[in-house]
């Protein structure tokens, strides 16, 4: 459902992908990659504090991830969303 409504890309539809986010991981769902959605939609938002905060969580619940949050902090998205929020 999330990415439906990301690929959509309205404003209704964004936010919609990103309460869903935060309710699946607020429930304990724990997928690597839907940490990096929810955080990117968080930084599209203007909510640069609180991305950083969904990939640090992402990190620590999947620390040993092949794909999602630890490719995106590798790739620098971590590094680039911590300069902004300073």
């Amino acid at each position: 459902m999330p990415r439906q409504n990301i690929r959509d890309n309205t404003p209704q539809s964004l936010r919609r992908g990103t309460e869903y986010l935060s309710r699946a991981i607020q429930n304990g769902y724990t997928e690597a990659t839907d940490y990096e959605m929810l955080s990117n939609l968080l930084a599209s938002d203007g909510k640069q504090e609180e991305a950083l905060d969904v990939l640090k969580r992402g990190i620590v619940s999947n620390p040993y991830s092949s794909d999602g949050i630890t490719d995106a902090s590798r790739r620098g998205r971590l590094r680039t969303v911590n300069q902004r929020t300073r």
